[in-house]
């Protein structure tokens, strides 16, 4: 079995380094667009650092959510974010090849 942290762990390298990294790349270095228009606003008012923060509140609220629910539910949060932030992350490393 996978202990918690290892889970969240891997949540913040996919969904919080592999995300804001190649969002970063792409858009710097090969002229990308930011696809999520939410993203895109706090890219405009915080740049990367703001995209850093803002996934930082949802790894915090997410991590907090689980708290409120028997424990074995708690490694669900931290796998949907590590799979949400692997997809985009393989996405944008999509993108920066096609721009390449």
């Amino acid at each position: 079995m996978v202990s918690n942290k290892a889970l969240w762990a891997t949540a913040a390298g996919t969904f919080l380094v592999g995300d804001v990294v190649t969002t970063y790349v792409g858009i710097n270095r090969y002229g990308a667009t930011e696809g999520n228009p939410v993203a895109e606003g706090i890219l405009g008012l915080g740049g990367a650092a703001g995209m850093v923060a803002a996934k930082a509140v949802v790894m915090g609220a997410s991590y907090a959510s689980t708290r409120l629910v028997e424990e074995e539910y708690r490694e669900l949060a931290p796998i949907m974010l590590a799979t949400l932030g692997l997809g985009i992350t393989v996405h944008n490393i999509n993108v920066i090849s096609q721009l390449q």
